[in-house]
């Protein structure tokens, strides 16, 4: 007989020579209350219809979806541009899994991809995130760009994307253990709830780059919130349910845990740990909006301090408040090197560096971040005969009235000098068009 068995039955026994009947417990689950109001969604300030949220035990600020609703939603805001894929639910007792079809190549690696929700266990399990929120502008992974590659025939406009990349990977699953976190996925009457933020956090915002934000009386699909939205800033303000407080602090510190990319690089084995040794776990749990926004941005530009991570604008429960926070060391160390560069830059070009300059054979190429203005009609490139009348904070202009010069007839240059010493970074876009440019690819 099994060991545990043996024991078990060793147990019963001696209960019941002692007269005592075992109880068996029994699921002990909370019996919510669950009301449910629609709400309209915004993208700017068009109006694309009504979602329904849900709310337990009478906190209207901390809003719940529907599975059949997430399906919905995701559906119409995951695949609004090209329409090459969907998603399928399927629910099988407390599991409900979503299901990414390829409705352009059947077969591709990201079709049949799937986030299983289990309503039991309280986890979300990927068979692979990237694939399951594979952007739908994008033809590899590692594909980083937004503005669009084709003109108006179908024919490459700028960069011309490959089908496949060679250094893709997949098949690497991931289980979000919500349920480690204390964040309960709710399983009642017949309804499936997963807290709103969770499936931002998890699956609309790595997907589409956008945040779905709520502020009991919209929902307001944006990257960012600024403290000029009026749409979002027209509720009242007021405190934070309790419920609304403690689920903001575990889907906090669960989504820092799973998202946060340079965590390791930071030492931080759990965002608990950090957040309880410089004290902020406790401004985070308690119910004023006002602090807790503080608290992150203190986070953020003290103990982050990565030079990318910000904190753009306060919660609608606070108001559009300015919050004025000091930079942490590295960020502070690299304003510093960059007025130091930037004296001296002016002590050898006091008009101006050009964004193209030959020294020998040597061409210098000099661009402070990385900006195009003609997101939206990168044909311009090629209607402008003569690439000179490119301004030089045009990065991608920059680079063809360089290349033109760097490859004329008898041309002396035999080296180039990108010098970015005070580049600030910017769109992606066009430093890829740099990478491609300089590779030759």
């Amino acid at each position: 007989m099994d060991p545990m068995k043996q024991l078990i039955a060793l147990f019963l026994c001696l209960c019941l020579m002692a007269g005592i009947v075992p109880v068996v417990a029994e699921n002990t689950a909370v019996t919510h209350e669950i009301t449910s109001a629609s709400y309209p969604l915004y993208v700017g300030t068009s109006n694309f219809g009504d979602v329904s949220l849900c709310f337990l035990d009478g906190a209207n600020d901390m809003p719940y979806i529907e599975a059949t609703e997430m399906h919905g939603v995701l559906a119409s805001i995951m695949n609004s541009v090209t329409g090459n894929f969907n998603y399928t639910i399927n629910t099988e007792g407390s599991v409900v899994t979503l299901t990414r079809n390829n409705l352009k190549t059947p077969g591709d690696v990201d079709d049949g991809a799937y986030a299983a929700f289990d309503f039991d266990k309280d986890t979300i399990t990927f068979s692979d995130p990237d694939l399951f929120c594979w952007k739908e502008n994008v033809t590899t992974v590692l594909d980083t760009t937004a503005i669009p590659t084709f003109n108006a025939n179908g024919e490459p406009s700028i960069l011309q994307k490959i089908d496949k990349g060679n250094l893709d990977r997949y098949g690497d699953s991931l289980v979000v253990r919500c349920g480690d976190y204390g964040i309960d996925l709710i399983l009642q009457d017949g309804k499936y709830l997963v807290p709103l933020q969770t499936m931002v956090d998890f699956i609309l915002a790595p997907a589409r780059g956008q945040n779905l934000f709520f502020n009991g009386q919209i929902l307001y699909l944006a990257q960012t919130i600024s403290l000029g939205d009026e749409q979002y800033y027209a509720a009242p303000t007021g405190q934070r349910s309790a419920e609304l407080t403690e689920f903001g602090y575990k889907e906090l510190c669960m989504m820092l845990d799973y998202c946060y990319g340079l965590k390791e690089a930071h030492n931080i084995g759990h965002f608990e740990t950090l957040l309880h040794s410089v004290t902020f776990d406790r401004v985070l749990k308690e119910t004023d909006p006002a602090g807790a926004d503080y608290a992150i941005a203190r986070l953020i530009f003290d103990y982050l301090d990565d030079g990318h991570s910000a904190f753009l604008a306060p919660s609608y429960l606070a108001g559009p408040v300015k919050y004025d926070t000091s930079f942490g060391t590295s960020v502070t160390k690299m304003f510093a090197e960059s007025e130091r560069y930037a004296a001296a830059r002016k002590v050898y070009y006091p008009d101006g560096i050009p964004g193209y300059e030959e020294v020998g054979n040597t061409a210098y190429i000099t661009f402070d971040s990385f900006f195009t203005p003609n997101v939206n009609d990168m044909e311009a490139y090629y209607r402008e005969e003569d690439v000179n009348a490119f301004p030089d904070n045009d990065t991608i202009g920059l680079i063809m009235k360089a290349h033109a010069q760097i490859t004329r007839e008898n041309s002396p240059i035999e080296n180039v000098v990108l010098d970015l010493s005070l580049n600030e970074g910017g769109m992606s876009d066009t430093a890829v068009f740099v990478l491609a440019w300089l590779l030759g690819e």
